[in-house]
């Protein structure tokens, strides 16, 4: 759960760069369209745990409803992005993946009998330090656009990875010794 906050966040912020300089001119319209699905991506990712953990609680009917939903609420907001183009599916993917979030996050509270407050409590780091990281990285990039532009995304790939590690360590760094332990 730790990993896809920052690498999502990031990607979202350096995607113009990446793929300039990784696919080439070419595919520069395709920036703007992985920009918008990175949102999407992150909450998979984070739905996906949710699930598995729901799988682990003997829960596979209640994750398979959710899968559902989340299925649904995917082509939904992909089919009302549709007349805006591209960008608007991947927009209305992310869109509906955000929808569905807080009934994964309900349904696993109700599970583990823990208040939302409380999961909340536990989810809360790695997504505030991958939001400041992404705060680091904005700053990083508007700081850097007079060096050349791959200088500019070792630097923003490298202050983000540092800047979530420390920020994490302040936040969360006993538990996280714990659990490496």
């Amino acid at each position: 759960a730790i990993a896809p906050p920052p690498a999502f966040a990031g990607l979202a912020e350096v995607a113009v760069l990446l793929v300039k300089l990784l696919l080439g001119p070419k595919w520069a319209a395709s920036a703007a369209v992985l920009a918008l699905l990175a949102p999407f991506g992150f909450l998979l990712c984070l739905l996906s745990i949710v699930g598995a953990a729901l799988m682990g609680l003997g829960r596979s009917q209640a994750q398979f409803r959710l899968t559902v939903l989340s299925g649904v609420a995917s082509c939904l907001g992909g089919l009302a992005g549709a007349p805006f183009g591209l960008k608007g599916v991947a927009l209305g993917l992310s869109l509906g993946a955000v929808a569905v979030t807080p009934v994964y996050f309900q349904a696993l509270a109700r599970e583990l009998r823990m208040g939302l407050a409380a999961l909340a409590g536990e989810l809360a780091p790695p997504i505030v330090a991958a939001l400041a990281m992404l705060a680091v990285v904005f700053a990083l990039r508007a700081a850097s656009r007079g060096t050349s532009e791959w200088a500019q995304l070792i630097l923003a790939v490298g202050g983000g990875l540092l800047s979530f590690t420390a920020i994490l360590a302040l936040m969360y760094g006993r538990r996280l010794l714990s659990d490496v332990r």
